[in-house]
């Protein structure tokens, strides 16, 4: 997207084109208009070295002529229009980036304070947990040797049916069988 001058920018902040500006005995030179063609590439380089992306940039420069469209007269750009139209920009990438540190600091503050996702378990879950565990492991020793050590192997250590089959010495579906036959003993002791 091309960013143009729009002539209907007031110029020394009464609302005036270039042409009336003129009609009214400023000087041309003094227009937002020369202003802008004189100085927009030297303020969009400057500002394209020190923020991160085109958007900014244009922002910023929008910014920048808004603020001189707003002055009482366009007089006070004398005797350096190029110094005073970067210092304005320096000054308004300063607040955005101010701004940004608040917004980061405040969120990060935010993070700070908010509950944790996940609470620490109460003394009450520690316990309850605890006793569930036992019970499983109650489950487990009222289990054949050979089943409990399949499930083991499947739940624990995370291997797959068939390299429990190779380490046992039988078929992946007797191992399917030792599993589901250890789940079904585990889950009637424990119903509540």
């Amino acid at each position: 997207m091309t960013r143009g001058f729009n002539h209907k920018l007031p110029v020394s902040g009464r609302g005036l084109s270039r042409d009336s500006a003129i009609a009214v005995g400023e000087h041309p030179d003094t227009s937002l208009r020369h202003i802008y063609d004189r100085h927009d590439r030297a303020l969009r380089s400057f500002l394209g070295r020190i923020l991160p992306s085109a958007d900014d940039v244009g922002d910023i420069a929008q910014d920048v002529y808004l603020r001189i469209a707003r002055l009482d007269s366009l007089q006070r750009l004398e005797p350096n229009p190029r110094a005073y139209i970067l210092q304005i920009a320096k000054n308004l990438v300063r607040d955005r980036y101010r701004r940004q540190q608040l917004r980061l600091v405040d969120s990060l503050q935010a993070a700070e304070n908010a509950p944790s996702p996940v609470a620490p378990p109460s003394p009450e879950d520690i316990l309850h947990w605890r006793q569930r565990l036992d019970e499983i492991k109650e489950q487990l020793r009222g289990l054949d040797p050979e089943v409990r050590r399949a499930f083991l192997m499947s739940r624990l250590r995370d291997m797959t049916y068939a390299d429990i089959a190779a380490e046992m010495g039988v078929s992946a579906r007797t191992v399917r069988r030792y599993v589901a036959t250890a789940m079904a003993h585990i889950q009637a002791g424990l119903a509540p």
